[in-house]
């Protein structure tokens, strides 16, 4: 099952795209406008988590994460970033920004959207594909190279390599 969860998200993560959710409103809301503050300063704070989330992945930012290029990142610069984002002038205020658990950034998918899985109005222009987590794979003895990603395309969570190049950052703080 392992190996499986792994392909699987490789096939899934093979795109950069950015798209329009397709959503079903017939199912409820996982995330709905009601669980989250817009702070007006490029952050979200979500009331169900307590945490402040960046409204843009790493590389946009403006109204509506309409400037800039979505960047890409392996496991490590990604961590990199992070830490010269917080010894440098942080962001909206803040200096403990950090990748979110695996747990953190599921709690962002929206269940009734694919394509990105996620609500649009509160995180616009997410990528399709995954978004590195902090959390290594459970079994990084055997496997250390390993930790998981979100996947934003179908609003799954999958296995895949510290050293893959073609994932997102979206920062989270706790409030």
């Amino acid at each position: 099952m392992k190996k499986l969860t792994i392909l699987a998200g490789l096939l899934l993560m093979s795109t950069q795209v950015l798209g329009a959710a397709n959503c079903n409103t017939s199912i409820p809301a996982s995330t709905p406008d009601t669980d989250f503050t817009n702070n007006g300063d490029g952050t979200v704070s979500h009331s169900k988590t307590g945490l402040m989330w960046k409204q843009c992945s790493e590389g946009l930012s403006g109204s509506n994460c309409a400037t800039g290029t979505i960047t890409t990142y392996t496991w490590q610069q990604a961590l990199q970033l992070v830490d010269s984002l917080n010894s440098g002038s942080g962001f909206a205020g803040y200096n403990d920004w950090r990748l979110p658990n695996i747990a953190e950034l599921a709690s962002i998918l929206e269940d009734q959207c694919v394509g990105p899985a996620v609500n649009e109005t509160i995180f616009p222009a997410t990528a399709v594909n995954g978004y590195w987590s902090a959390t290594p794979f459970a079994d990084s003895v055997t496997s250390p190279n390993l930790v998981w990603v979100g996947d934003f395309q179908g609003g799954q969570n999958v296995v895949l390599s510290k050293t893959a190049t073609a994932y997102h950052v979206r920062l989270v703080r706790g409030q």
